[in-house]
């Protein structure tokens, strides 16, 4: 019954730096910066973008592709790595205006992702270009998996307590 009360669960952190890239520039131009991936298991990242026409913080409402937009992104697809890695993230719009976006790379259930902000403009000179933010941790874990592990456990155990206490009533 031990056995079954323990749960054997695997945790790996992963994270990503910085938490929030802004991209500046003219329209043509392409703009660059560096992103550090964290991992502190040997991991498999996938990395994917999203992109939204409005400002938001939920991770639904980006489900457009870069290229509806006129961008063209460039970073890194899938990674292997253990500790930290650096990776270079570069655009390109074909448009001026103001884009959001967000870079997430997943490891099985679990992602990490920084949020992007693209502001483009027809002028000649460059505009203020700017990098800020803090090291990003999870931003999605599934846990059904877990959840159904241990659904499954308790409604074990119960079944099992049942059958006790049927088996001593009846032998009494």
């Amino acid at each position: 019954m031990i056995i079954l009360l323990i749960s054997f669960v695997s945790a790996s952190e992963i994270g990503i730096s910085p938490s929030k890239l802004e991209f500046s520039g003219k329209v043509g131009e392409v703009i660059c910066y560096d992103i550090t991936l964290i991992a502190d298991d040997k991991e498999v990242l996938i990395g994917k973008d999203r992109w939204s026409l409005r400002d938001s913080k939920e991770l639904n409402d980006y489900n457009s592709r870069a290229d509806e937009f006129g961008i063209e992104i460039d970073y890194i697809k899938s990674i292997e790595f253990k500790g930290s890695q650096d990776v270079e993230v570069c655009l390109r719009a074909i448009e001026p205006g103001i884009y959001y976006g967000a870079l997430v790379y997943q490891a099985g259930s679990a992602g990490v992702g920084t949020w992007i902000r693209v502001t483009i403009s027809e002028d000649r000179e460059k505009t203020e270009t700017g990098n800020a933010g803090i090291t990003g941790k999870v931003i999605n874990e599934n846990n059904s998996g877990i959840f159904v592990l241990a659904f499954g456990e308790v409604l074990f155990l119960v079944i099992i307590f049942i059958l006790l206490i049927f088996i001593i009533r009846k032998r009494r």
